[in-house]
């Protein structure tokens, strides 16, 4: 496992579809990068000009994302029939109940030890969570 995370050259780890050995070699350019100062300045750039295109793809396909769920619900409904919708609810229903005992009770006793209402915060960031 630690051995693997060193890549066989830079680019071996985006080709052969090592997560790790991605993050590696980006650890490794973004503290060259850092070490570098002022002369790295048009690639720090590059970077970042770049980093908002990706993103910009990224938000596009988060739009189109309700499409594919749409599709892949229907081709399951067409396919099983209406009673997958069934155990679909509730699997949905099982992970927001997670996400809300998650929230009042781990998160909540955070909030305490820190000396805060979680609740407040809750009511504080409302709109980030609609």
């Amino acid at each position: 496992f630690i051995l693997n995370i060193i890549p066989t050259t830079m680019i071996s780890g985006f080709a052969e579809g090592e997560i790790l050995q991605v993050l590696f070699v980006a650890v490794l350019f973004g503290f060259a990068l850092m070490k570098q100062g002022d002369r790295a300045r048009s690639v720090h750039q590059l970077v970042e000009e770049a980093s908002h295109v990706m993103f910009g793809i990224i938000a596009i396909l988060m739009q189109a994302a309700p499409i594919g769920a749409f599709g892949a619900m229907a081709f399951t409904v067409g396919r099983y029939g209406v009673g997958t919708l069934g155990n679909l609810i509730g699997l949905v229903a099982t992970f927001y109940l997670t996400a809300v005992a998650f929230v009042i009770l781990v998160l909540g006793v955070v909030a305490a030890i820190a000396r805060f209402n979680i609740f407040r915060f809750l009511f504080y960031i409302r709109g980030e969570l609609l």
